[in-house]
């Protein structure tokens, strides 16, 4: 993930809630904010469920908390969907194979 994009996002999504990062830790059931800290510094990336948290608690979808992640995966599928085409269609042509 690149957690050195998203962690100033986070920070600037928190901060236009106006919530402290005390705040958000209690929203996500931690007792300090050096959870919240780690995730906006980049020190560490927010696992699936505290990222689901984070997109309920800031009411932005996850895909765009994480966009760059997001479009470099779809176009590493893209890239193996295009492979398997061709290979599913270079077996079709050779039904021996």
């Amino acid at each position: 993930m690149t957690r050195h994009i998203i962690a100033p996002y986070l920070k600037a999504l928190r901060r236009r809630s106006a919530f402290s990062q005390e705040d958000v830790a209690f929203l996500l059931g931690a007792f300090t904010g050096t959870r919240v800290s780690r995730h906006e510094t980049g020190a560490c990336a927010p696992p699936l469920e505290v990222a689901l948290a984070y997109e309920v608690i800031f009411e932005v979808a996850i895909a765009d908390i994480y966009e760059e992640d997001l479009l470099r995966i779809a176009g590493s599928i893209h890239k193996r969907a295009r492979t398997l085409h061709e290979s599913l269609a270079h077996r079709l042509k050779d039904p021996l194979r």
